[in-house]
């Protein structure tokens, strides 16, 4: 049996809330507080999403030979790319 290649799998942490609109909800020249720790209540300044809102491996794909892919990161970040002139004109 001769198997495809494999597919494209590079990322591991992928956000839950895309880092771009992250982004889009710090006010300009404001230094916060823009993120508030849960856990221990500190009010964090104004930042770039990092490894903030993101989780390992949520968006995983599998193909046919159950070999994981990075598709569906890949589609969704496309997606988000064009969502967010929309958030930008709002």
């Amino acid at each position: 049996m001769t198997f495809p290649p494999k597919p494209k799998f590079e990322k591991s942490s992928h956000h839950v809330v895309p880092a771009l609109w992250q982004r889009r909800f710090a006010a300009p020249g404001d230094p916060g507080p823009y993120y508030l720790n849960v856990a221990n209540g500190r009010k964090l300044n104004a930042q770039g999403p990092g490894d903030k809102m993101a989780e390992e491996y949520a968006n995983i794909v599998f193909d046919q030979f159950f070999r994981p892919s990075d598709s569906l990161e890949d589609q969704l970040s496309k997606l988000e790319t064009k969502m967010v002139r929309g958030l930008d004109t709002l």
